[in-house]
């Protein structure tokens, strides 16, 4: 009989040490508004050579979305988007050109966020110089633009799409 009184003893004093260090948590809902502002940061390299026209592209969030004091996109959280332009240089110098639209991003509840942001990379024209090359020899009629590039670590700035309800936890005092 003392020896299941001591075990319940003992596992009284466990569970009281135990909630102790333990937070209860619960959860919260803040509102992430239509315009707030998310900077994304491209993951890879791009240029026309490596991606087609609606490629998916990766991102990933440069630094933390907060509201209301809490955090609602984590920097590091993954964002996606598509290639929305892939053209490589041509001939007489004309440059290349790829674009690249932010469509979504998840939040720290998991949702998946609407978002709308865009980045344009033109490479350097080279159109009156292939000109004045091909007037005194063809070789200018060979002569290619510069190719755009979208070097890995651009930034896009981003916006929400939608006013969007995300739930959050807070400690529990």
């Amino acid at each position: 009989m003392q020896k299941a009184l001591r075990q319940t003893l003992i596992i009284i004093f466990l569970s009281l040490i135990s909630s102790m260090f333990l937070t209860i948590v619960h959860a919260d809902q803040v509102t992430l508004k239509e315009g707030t502002i998310i900077i994304l940061k491209t993951m890879d390299h791009l240029t026309p050579k490596d991606v087609s026209k609606g490629d998916v592209v990766k991102c990933i969030v440069d630094e933390d979305v907060i509201v209301d004091g809490s955090i609602v996109i984590p920097e590091g959280a993954i964002a996606t988007g598509d290639v929305s332009s892939s053209e490589e240089a041509t001939f007489m110098g004309q440059p290349g050109k790829l674009g690249i639209t932010a469509k979504t991003v998840k939040a720290i509840d998991q949702q998946i966020v609407q978002i709308r942001g865009y980045l344009q990379k033109s490479g350097k024209d080279k159109t009156v110089k292939a000109g004045v090359i091909a007037y005194i020899c063809l070789f200018g009629l060979f002569m290619k633009g510069e190719e755009a590039v979208i070097p890995q670590g651009s930034l896009i700035r981003a916006y929400v799409d939608k006013t969007v309800t995300i739930e959050i936890e807070k400690p529990k005092n």
